[in-house]
């Protein structure tokens, strides 16, 4: 979903991996305020994979590839 105005300010809602993100951009300009989204988008994505990167796989994890 877009940006869509609430009150005179504009909110944001989406969702990455089944996450959902939304809140207030406290902007009252449409373009600024998907511009604002976009950058929160961007920095929940790395996050997410930052996240996915730090966690240790266990010899569980591994042993499919092994045995094959």
């Amino acid at each position: 979903m877009s940006v869509y105005k609430r009150g005179g300010v504009f909110h944001f809602d989406f969702s990455i991996r089944g996450v959902r993100y939304r809140g207030s951009t406290e902007l009252r300009k449409k373009h600024a305020a998907e511009m604002v989204k976009a950058q929160l988008k961007m920095e929940a994505r790395a996050k997410r994979l930052q996240s996915a990167a730090n966690q240790s796989l266990t010899l569980k994890g591994f042993a499919p590839i092994f045995l094959e």
